[in-house]
């Protein structure tokens, strides 16, 4: 007994070391724990949730002016308002061709685009903010209809050839390089920005942030709750940022314009860290990705462990800094096979799906590799959520100088499929076709609605078939779409020598070229909803068969130990009923004793019913 107590009690330590969880907070709240393990969201992998499912990153994407001598550092993805098929890119650009070691005071913020994707490439398209402003962030505001511009810095005229150096200040905190204090900026369309003045200065109080930068906004509008609040994460550090850490505040403002009002008087955890970027996930829990600099050299936070994810219930609640799983590293892997590994890495900024899920899809960074002084800013997809983005067309036109010829929309080819067709928008429809799973539809396949332990499985299973059929609705508008752009493409050609006719019906395949282009993007948001659910559904049922199987097996051990024991009685009763048959025949000559009867022992009291 007491040996079974001790295997017990093993076994019983053996279960709970494994059990990954017991609450979601030990998915890092980037999931649900479910029968002691963690069931991610997309975009998130390893055992509690905690790292980004980072994928290789595509070459020459991103924003890489190196080659021209320019560097830049960070960086925000942003979608355009009014055509979809546009991206946005606001980040640091040093000015003078200065490299990222005078990013004070020569930084300015400038924008890109891209028409090819989050991912980029992206083009120079203009300055934002002059000299100096650095570390720029975007987000939209629904409660404002605005977009909202943030970044440290102040106004400074700097010299030609990387050679101001002299101190300044751009308010209390700083009196160096002019870091302390954050500036505001609005916009309608991303184009066209209003100064908003500065929003947040550093803490006159001299306190462990009188130094305050490096912030991070996120709008605390939601459809239950229209406030016009808004959520800062910042960096501080002491005045002039001397030999005390750098740390993670949190700060509210009632709108975007300010003022801020600190949540704390101290860090929301005490590790060293600056750079954060945070938001809030589907379920309302708040999280940041911080720039870790406990692994740094020289002070500047280099690798290889510089990604790290914090996460709490509410915004001023408890933060739970993860320190055990690291979110990133400063080793790239690309497509070619190839793979980097920078020297520094930071600014972190997601870009997220647009469905409601806040899905990461993108994850941007400044970075240097190893051995210059010049940076970049770096682009790396995430999870399946990117793979299915990177479906989107790239900017289809109809050039004057190839006379009526008519190219068809592309997109990019799946990184996992074998062949390399030609980029047409029938192959569209074949890649779609090739990544769904078709919805089961024998009775076999769902659970028992009358079995109470299988209604999750039954909800879960009515959210994948309706995001199935949804998918399916898309898919088929998708196609009629298709269709008529081979239509039009035809027309095109038939009136080659007709110029006003033409230009009719190439105003025509404009116009249905933009509607399959935002047709794809649904398509694609479908699909994405109708693969979540299903992995959602087949996780549940995997569970609930893991529960029957664990069952069956109690059941089958009860039922061999029950075996065993009527085998057991089976033998003493033949062994009763032999010695009664010996005691009514008598004792036999050669006996050696009472009891003893052929060399056989007695054992009519060996056992009797209780």
């Amino acid at each position: 007994m007491k040996f079974l107590m001790h295997v017990f009690v093993a076994s019983l330590a053996t279960v709970l070391l494994t059990l990954a969880c017991t609450t979601d907070d030990d998915c890092s709240l980037n999931g649900t724990c479910q029968q002691g393990t963690c069931l991610c969201d997309p975009g998130w992998v390893a055992s509690d949730c905690g790292r980004l499912d980072l994928r290789p990153a595509t070459r020459y994407t991103g924003y890489n002016r190196t080659a021209e001598g320019i560097s830049s550092w960070g960086a925000t993805v942003v979608q355009d308002p009014s055509d979809s098929r546009i991206f946005h890119l606001f980040m640091a650009q040093i000015a003078h061709n200065c490299s990222l070691n005078y990013w004070t005071p020569y930084s300015t913020v400038v924008r890109a685009t891209s028409t090819s994707g989050p991912e980029g490439p992206y083009q120079f398209a203009g300055e934002v903010v002059g000299t100096f402003a650095h570390n720029p962030t975007v987000i939209y505001s629904e409660a404002d209809g605005l977009y909202i511009l943030i970044h440290i810095g102040c106004p400074v005229t700097v010299s030609a050839g990387c050679g101001s150096s002299e101190a300044f200040s751009c308010g209390p905190g700083n009196t160096n390089n002019g870091e302390s204090g954050i500036s505001a900026w609005s916009s309608p369309d991303l184009e066209n920005w209003d100064f908003r003045g500065q929003v947040m200065p550093g803490n006159v109080n001299g306190t462990w942030d009188s130094d305050t930068t490096n912030p991070s906004v996120f709008p605390l509008w939601s459809a239950n709750d229209r406030t016009h609040e808004i959520l800062m994460a910042y960096r501080g550090c002491i005045w002039n940022c001397g030999d005390g850490l750098e740390q993670i505040g949190v700060a509210v403002a009632a709108s975007f314009p300010g003022p801020y009002i600190r949540a704390h008087d101290h860090p929301i955890f005490p590790d060293n860290t600056e750079d954060p970027f945070v938001w809030s996930d589907k379920r309302g829990n708040f999280h940041m990705l911080v720039h870790s600099l406990d692994s740094a050299v020289n002070g500047d936070g280099s690798g290889p462990n510089v990604g790290r994810h914090a996460y709490a219930r509410s915004w001023d609640g408890q933060w739970t800094y993860n320190n055990e799983t690291l979110a990133y590293g400063t080793y790239v892997t690309f497509s070619d096979g190839l793979s980097t590994n920078y020297s520094r890495r930071e600014r972190p900024q997601l870009y997220f799906s647009d469905d409601g899920q806040m899905t990461p899809l993108f994850l941007s960074n400044g970075v240097q590799e190893v051995n210059t002084s010049q940076s970049y800013t770096l682009v790396q997809p995430v999870g399946d959520g990117a793979r299915l983005m990177s479906l989107d067309p790239r900017v289809s036109r109809f050039s004057a100088d190839s006379g009526s010829s008519y190219e068809k929309p592309q997109q990019r080819i799946l990184p996992t499929q074998q062949e390399n067709p030609q980029p047409n928008s029938s192959n569209l429809r074949k890649i779609l076709h090739s990544m769904a799973r078709p919805a089961p539809h024998t009775e076999s396949d769902i659970p028992d609605p009358s079995d109470e332990n299988d209604v999750r499985a039954m909800g879960c299973y009515a959210d994948y078939i309706c995001a199935y059929n949804e998918w399916k609705d898309w898919l088929a508008k998708l196609s009629d779409s298709e269709d008529k752009l081979e239509s039009i493409s035809l027309q095109l050609e038939h009136f080659a020598g007709d110029g006003m006719m033409q230009q009719s019906v190439l105003m025509q395949w404009r116009s249905e070229r933009l509607r399959w282009h935002d047709l794809t993007r649904l398509t694609y948001i479908a699909l994405h909803k109708c693969a979540f659910h299903m992995t959602e559904y087949h996780n549940l049922l995997t569970e609930l068969y893991n529960q029957a199987d664990a069952e069956s097996g109690r059941l089958a051990q009860e039922l061999r130990e029950a075996n065993n024991t009527v085998q057991e009685l089976s033998i003493r009763l033949q062994a009763t009923a032999g010695h009664a048959h010996l005691n009514v025949g008598g004792v036999r000559p050669g006996s050696h004793g009472d009891g003893e009867v052929s060399g056989l022992q007695d054992h009519s009291n060996a056992w009797s019913p209780k």
